[in-house]
C-alpha cells in the first residue's frame, strides 16, 4: 500500500499564517477607532461653523441671534453697537474642548 502525495499546509504554516492575521488586526483597531472619533470630531466641527455663520447672518440682518437647539454647544455673544464676537465652545467626541469664534460688523 503507497501513501499518496497530498500537497496541503502544515500545520505550523497554518498557524503562522493566522498569527500574523490576528497581529495585523491588533494594530488596526486601534487606529480605525481613532479615525472614526476624528471623523466624529470634523463633523461637530462643521456643525459649529455652520451655527456661528447663521448666527452672524442674523446679527447683519439685525434679526435675533436664534437660541441654540444643540445642547453640546455653549455661545457666548459680545455685542457692542456694530460689531459682534459670537464663539461657540463645546467638548468633541474624543474629550478635548474646542473654541470657535466669527467676527462681525455692521
Amino acid at each position: 500500500m503507497s501513501i499518496k502525495k497530498c500537497d496541503g499546509f502544515t500545520l505550523i504554516e497554518v498557524l503562522l499564517s493566522f498569527t500574523l492575521l490576528n497581529l495585523i488586526s491588533l494594530m488596526l483597531v486601534p487606529v480605525i477607532i481613532q479615525l472614526q472619533q476624528e471623523r466624529l470630531t470634523l463633523y461637530e466641527q462643521e456643525e459649529a461653523l455652520y451655527i456661528l455663520e447663521e448666527g452672524i447672518h442674523h446679527f447683519m440682518l439685525e434679526q435675533p441671534i436664534p437660541a441654540l437647539k444643540n445642547q453640546l454647544f455653549e455661545q457666548r455673544i459680545n455685542e457692542e453697537v456694530r460689531e459682534i464676537e459670537y464663539c461657540l465652545q463645546w467638548q468633541a467626541s474624543n474629550n478635548k474642548l474646542y473654541q470657535s469664534c466669527l467676527y462681525a460688523k455692521r
